[in-house]
């Protein structure tokens, strides 16, 4: 199968025209007589690619996951936010990251997701022990900075209560 990536349409087989009849010109230098191109048969886009259906089937977590365990194992193979959304076309740094909440909160992806922050960062599935404490306390740690600030905000609404009863203006 294959599917547009400017209409997004798909198709089993691709119109095909040879290059000099797709640029409307014909080659004065180099022999690009015969050479054929894949378009579109909907809007005759070249910007098409092959796709497997099973795998378009499955959900983005699954198939981020079975990606990242197939192609970025421990943390030294990891693979940036951006390359991994540009690879799933994903349209932001924050999709991808409830992506792979979603893929650490479900307990069918048997492997652990690390991550790393900041611009030397990205993911990886955990290999090492090292690797998944890592990434245990990095989770427990954003918990606790969560948590903090319930308690911070819990006090400022009661002390916005009390501030009202005793008809305090701030």
């Amino acid at each position: 199968m294959y599917k547009c990536n400017n209409c997004g349409c798909k198709f089993r087989q691709p119109r095909k025209v040879d290059l000099e009849t797709y640029y409307g010109v014909y080659s004065t230098f180099g022999n690009s007589y015969g050479e054929m191109i894949n378009l579109c048969p909907e809007c005759n886009d070249n910007d098409i690619t092959e796709y497997d259906e099973e795998e378009e089937e499955k959900t983005i977590e699954e198939r981020v996951y079975n990606y990242l365990v197939e192609n970025h194992r421990g943390k030294e193979n990891l693979i940036k936010n951006q390359t991994l959304r540009g690879k799933f076309q994903v349209g932001s740094d924050k999709a991808m990251r409830k992506i792979i909440q979603n893929i650490r909160e479900d307990k069918s992806f048997k492997r652990m997701v690390g991550s790393v922050s900041g611009v030397k960062g990205g993911f990886y599935i955990c290999t090492t022990d090292e690797e998944m404490e890592e990434t245990i306390d990095n989770i427990k740690h954003r918990a606790n900075q969560m948590l903090r600030m319930c308690h911070v905000l819990e006090w400022k609404k009661e002390l916005d209560k009390w501030q009202k009863k005793r008809n305090i203006k701030t």
